[in-house]
């Protein structure tokens, strides 16, 4: 029901039912009072029911705003699929033999990898992937990555796979991205200029977060999002009556980081996307600065981002990696 409808129903119920009360409340008025001093009484109550209800809807629509409510709404934002032992069979992708890792954050949350580590490769795709599933449900975009030439580290979110057993939200898995990426320069010796960040869905916000404050050298953004705010309204309409500043501080504003200093950027969207419609890449495209290159695949949605024309997904990769600087 549009926010708009039940609001108008929720003020005609409320008005049906104060005169209904002033009713019963001028019933009960002795007989013998004056009938202007019956009429100012219901005024005062009247008065004081609108008082105590306005000051109850508004602390209502305050504390069940995005920026108070965060943990109900992360019920809508996160689908981790915790560990499975049948998916997590595959210890080598394209001849490339997975190094199992395990890392720990700033917030003292231990958080769980696979490094794919192609030899002379100098650079390293680390996947920021989308708030289904878990790593193992990534392993046809790191076969994809490494015959490109790049090794890969995927990495679960808290509340993912084998990462703790912690609720996932919004700041958490932005420590998280910030904690695989400095794992990777730290531990395995990675330059940050090699690091290439590719975010999918939710995880494109990870990767500008991550972008903003490390250095990187590629951004690869897949089904994502122009900000938290925008899909954020677009999927739950009654969010519409919020403005901006009652969502979290951290809102995931791709196109605030993208108008900002940044390494070659390619954005990848599926003509088809229902989940994310395509329109918020463009948005990004058009406010990003250069360079940047935007492929839309034809006939794909959300969930089959390289499935459908695997030829033009890889294509649009390798032209990527091969136009990095020093590749």
């Amino acid at each position: 029901m549009p926010p708009s409808v039940l609001l108008n129903r929720v003020v005609i119920f409320w008005r049906k039912s104060m005169t209904g009360f002033l009713d019963r409340q001028l019933e009960r008025e002795p007989p013998n009072r004056p009938a202007k001093r019956r009429v100012v009484n219901a005024k005062k109550i009247m008065v004081m029911i609108t008082g105590i209800v306005g000051a109850g809807l508004a602390a209502a629509y305050v504390l069940l705003s995005p920026f108070f409510a965060m943990p109900l709404y992360n019920n809508f934002l996160f689908y981790p699929r915790l560990y499975d032992e049948d998916r997590y069979g595959e210890t080598v992708l394209e001849g490339v033999t997975r190094k199992e890792v395990f890392f720990t954050t700033s917030d003292q949350k231990k958080l769980h990898g696979w490094l794919f580590r192609l030899p002379r490769s100098s650079e390293v795709v680390l996947v920021h992937h989308g708030n289904a599933g878990n790593l193992s449900s990534r392993l046809s975009l790191a076969a994809t990555l490494l015959r490109n030439g790049a090794s890969v580290f995927l990495y679960d979110y808290r509340g993912y796979g084998r990462s703790c057993d912690a609720s996932p939200d919004i700041e958490g898995i932005c420590q998280d991205g910030i904690s695989a990426y400095d794992y990777l320069v730290k531990q395995e010796a990675f330059q940050p200029a090699k690091v290439v960040q590719y975010g999918e869905s939710i995880g494109t916000g990870v990767a500008c977060h991550v972008l903003q404050r490390r250095e990187s050298g590629g951004l690869i953004l897949q089904s994502g999002f122009s900000s938290l705010p925008a899909i954020s309204k677009e999927r739950l309409g009654f969010l519409n009556i919020y403005p901006t500043f009652l969502f979290p501080s951290n809102c995931l504003d791709n196109v605030a980081a993208l108008r900002k200093t940044h390494p070659p950027l390619l954005i990848l969207h599926g003509s088809e996307d229902a989940t994310i419609p395509c329109w918020h890449s463009q948005v990004m495209y058009k406010e990003a600065l250069e360079p940047k290159k935007l492929v839309l695949l034809g006939g794909t949605d959300h969930n089959n981002v390289g499935q459908v024309d695997p030829d033009i997904f890889g294509n649009a990769l390798a032209e990527f990696f091969k136009n990095l600087p020093n590749s």
